[in-house]
């Protein structure tokens, strides 16, 4: 999977960002003066890129598994579905149910997907920012196997597109955990899997078919962008980032106002 950092954006979601080429950026919100102070010195680059690729759209996220035995068939956002499992379920507490281990394919058992030898971390090199701004510009998928480029906000394409509350994040990683399910989305569209306090995670499929994908597995990759990405602006934690896996889909951390 590939890294899209942002500390300075990231997500109607870089999903759609079919184009985007995964990769990890560390963005640096591009707004107020306490942002741009936050970056300087690091010798961050900023990647503006085309708009986003015609004919995505939003779709709500369906999640299908269980949760500490109650079969799951819902649609929305992990906060939804659990308020929902919550009120058609008199006495379930959600903080009393345990994490499950992440695996690609929403089993059971370790994860298959190697977080550190599949995967090299690039330097941010002229030559690479070159590559990756012709590479969205074709619409050609990531170039660099199962590896991460790391990138900066604002990404490609989303030039407005902020950091979200590292807190609320940590919220959505700590309740996918919780599920034993499926986190489906529609082929072209994206899927909110995440929504709090102005600050979501959203899953973007750039493939046509549908795709149905381990939620804590999802998680996996949202505690990458967060272990990667995060960053302070005063006594404020901030995330914002784009993760790609090779089968054609991408994970989105940002600032979202309807939220």
């Amino acid at each position: 999977m590939y890294f899209t950092t942002l500390a300075s954006h990231s997500m109607l979601l870089t999903l759609t960002i079919l184009p985007l080429i995964s990769t990890s950026v560390l963005a640096a919100p591009a707004s107020t003066s306490n942002e741009n102070q936050a970056t300087e010195g690091l010798g961050i680059d900023v990647v503006r890129g085309v708009a986003l690729p015609p004919g995505y759209k939003y779709k709500p996220l369906r999640m299908t598994g269980t949760i500490g035995g109650i079969t799951l068939n819902h649609t929305g956002t992990i906060e939804e579905i659990l308020a929902k499992v919550v009120d058609e379920n008199p006495g379930f507490r959600v903080e009393e149910m345990d994490s499950t281990s992440i695996t690609a394919e929403g089993g059971h058992g370790l994860a298959s997907r190697d977080k550190v030898g599949t995967r090299t971390i690039y330097q941010r090199t002229k030559e690479n920012l070159q590559r990756i701004q012709e590479d969205q510009a074709n619409h050609n998928p990531p170039s660099t196997g199962n590896q991460i480029r790391p990138r900066m906000f604002p990404l490609p394409g989303q030039p407005d597109w902020r950091a979200a509350e590292v807190r609320y994040i940590n919220d959505g990683v700590a309740y996918l955990k919780k599920v034993n399910a499926l986190c489906g989305v529609n082929g072209h569209a994206c899927s909110r899997i995440s929504c709090s306090y102005k600050s979501a995670i959203t899953l973007c499929n750039v493939t046509p078919n549908h795709m149905s994908l381990s939620c804590t597995y999802m998680a996996s990759y949202i505690q990458d962008i967060l272990n990667r990405c995060a960053y302070s602006v005063g006594l404020i934690r901030l995330v914002g980032g784009q993760a790609w896996d090779t089968d054609g889909y991408n994970v989105n951390v940002m600032r979202d106002t309807s939220c």
